[in-house]
């Protein structure tokens, strides 16, 4: 399986998004360096960009009443310049 799933059908897209993924994967990986992050999948569907999550320490991403994963989104969204953006986490 993939770590990150989309499909572009020009070159100059594909380089950008690959850079993006990086970007995103270092950005998550910082702001989570305590919660026990396994993986990270980045998934590309028409103009949505989903992001999941697999941690071992769900509470620790998403914070208390939601609040950390609302940081993280926001953080995400000022990175790839997009509104977009949905962040999912799985334990």
């Amino acid at each position: 399986d993939w770590d990150s799933n989309w499909f572009t059908p020009d070159l100059a897209s594909y380089a950008k998004n690959v850079k993006e993924d990086d970007a995103i994967r270092k950005f998550v990986k910082g702001k989570l360096k305590n919660a026990a992050v396994s993986k990270i999948k980045i998934e590309r569907k028409a103009q949505k960009l989903q992001i999941k999550v697999i941690t071992g320490r769900s509470g620790m991403v998403v914070g208390r009443g939601g609040q950390g994963l609302e940081v993280l989104r926001g953080g995400l969204t000022q990175l790839t310049n997009r509104k977009d953006v949905q962040v999912d986490v799985l334990e």
